[in-house]
């Protein structure tokens, strides 16, 4: 069976959101596709890490981290709460070098860790300018 171009999910929005760290007030900033390539450019070649170690998952738990996410719209839904769907989530570390990226499969879901250097002040000054 051939799949119409309307199977095809399409984007809705990209969203950054973090908490100031002074008021403690959580910002939810849209985010157009120039920025986000951006942002892109600066994670694209970094490798996972083989190892994770504990006290860096456990922070992810602990403090605020910020988040990147990325929304399609199903254009197949069957109702209207399928609609918007999570595409692609990207957790940055509070203040840290570390960020995890959400992967769903068949086995649920599970989330991909990477180093790269202030990506939390990196991703901050280039995605709230």
């Amino acid at each position: 069976m051939k799949k119409s171009k309307n199977d095809s999910p399409l984007l809705d929005k990209i969203e950054f959101s973090f908490q100031e760290a002074e008021t403690h007030k959580t910002f939810h900033l849209p985010i157009d596709k120039n920025k986000y390539a951006l942002f892109y450019t600066t994670v694209v070649n970094d490798k996972s890490l083989t190892e994770v170690p504990t006290e860096i998952t456990a922070a992810f738990n602990q403090t605020p981290y910020a988040s990147l996410t990325i929304m399609v719209q199903n254009q197949n839904y069957k109702n209207a709460s399928d609609k918007n769907q999570l595409f692609q989530e990207l957790q940055l570390l509070y203040k840290g070098d570390y960020y995890r990226l959400k992967l769903r499969d068949a086995t649920g879901t599970n989330w991909i860790y990477f180093y790269h250097p202030r990506i939390y002040e990196n991703a901050l000054t280039l995605l709230r300018a």
